[in-house]
């Protein structure tokens, strides 16, 4: 299954926002999912907003310190990407997801 999560709802600070990512990453992993479609939106005038990029920022240090295997911004979503390709073999649902049909930079999905 696909786990979702909003962390922008609430107009969280990017601190929480990322303690909210942080969070459900534990619990993703203790149930055994494949991947999180994180919604943290694009910034209030289409440039990348602050919690896109602490997320971002957050996920890059994960991914180095091996806590995830990877992260795809969702304007990266693309089926050349490879990394694309892994998690949706992993993950079936991410072919059908409706906000992966298309790229979109208010969302990244995280490979566990």
């Amino acid at each position: 299954m696909l786990r979702i999560i909003n962390i922008k709802e609430g107009y969280p600070n990017s601190e929480y926002a990322v303690y909210l990512l942080d969070c459900e990453i534990n619990v993703a992993k203790m149930c055994g999912d494949h991947a999180i479609l994180v919604i943290h939106g694009y910034g209030s005038h289409g440039v990348g907003g602050v919690i896109r990029n602490a997320v971002h920022e957050y996920l890059q240090k994960e991914k180095h310190n091996k806590n995830i295997i990877d992260f795809v911004p969702g304007d990266n979503w693309i089926d050349s990407n490879e990394v694309v390709k892994r998690i949706c073999s992993a993950e079936a649902e991410c072919i059908v997801n409706q906000h992966l049909l298309t790229p979109n930079s208010g969302i990244t999905v995280v490979y566990l």
